[in-house]
């Protein structure tokens, strides 16, 4: 059996954010197909929908994000009560996806966007900066 502990805060986050890109990417095949139905469950969505549908799990996903920062056993298991401060990173970054996804339309694959996206790769390294620091600054 293994030792690795899997928060409950993790896989409510995962869940929430995948959901998010999920409707993100429906989004994106609304657009692409809107003269042809290639799905019979295209006609029970529309664009508006899915911008308000997309726009609600990235909120929240950063809330679940904000209240796994600083839950109680969460700060305990690490060691510190800054990890609030990676909340920064992660609203930027959910912010630009909402934004690539609305405004500039390219949501269709995920990995791409994440890929191809100089400010979505410099925001991750810059969480991913802040929660080391935060969580092995002390013995650096």
């Amino acid at each position: 059996m293994s030792d690795i502990f899997v928060s409950h805060w993790i896989l409510i986050i995962v869940f929430f954010l995948t959901v998010s890109i999920a409707f993100a990417k429906r989004r994106d095949d609304l657009i692409l197909s809107q003269k042809y139905i290639y799905r019979d469950v295209q006609k029970e969505y529309n664009i508006v929908f899915m911008d308000v549908a997309e726009t609600i799990g990235f909120s929240v996903t950063l809330i679940t994000y904000i209240l796994y920062t600083v839950s109680e056993d969460v700060i305990e298991r690490i060691g510190s009560n800054k990890l609030y401060l990676t909340s920064i990173p992660v609203f930027i970054g959910i912010m630009r996806y909402i934004q690539l996804s609305i405004v500039e339309r390219k949501s269709g694959c995920p990995m791409n966007i994440l890929m191809k996206d100089l400010y979505l790769k410099i925001v991750i390294i810059i969480w991913f900066f802040i929660f080391t620091i935060i969580l092995y600054g002390k013995n650096l």
